[in-house]
């Protein structure tokens, strides 16, 4: 289970490619590729930059005027999904 208090790095072996609107994620080691729409690139930047998870989505929660409680439960899905398709690695705070 993620929480907002853990440490968050891109893995190494991700290439990231803008097509046009959509995000393109590839895992060079399992050769598997991840879109995102608008909202999920804006995700990936805020991870991406962040050294943490809660860093990430205190900037999300900035950016968009929404519930903060159901942006947390999306943020963190997308980011396990992340998680599964090895694209980021999670530590301990």
């Amino acid at each position: 289970m993620l929480i907002l208090t853990q440490k968050v790095a891109v893995k190494k072996d991700i290439l990231v490619q803008d097509m046009g609107g959509e995000l393109v994620l590839l895992n060079l080691e399992s050769e598997e590729y991840f879109g995102l729409d608008d909202v999920g690139n804006a995700m990936w930047s805020c991870l991406k930059e962040a050294d943490s998870l809660q860093t990430a989505y205190d900037r999300l929660l900035d950016r968009y005027d929404v519930n903060p409680e159901e942006l947390k439960q999306d943020f963190l899905n997308l980011v396990a999904q992340f998680v599964e398709h090895e694209l980021v690695e999670i530590t301990p705070a």
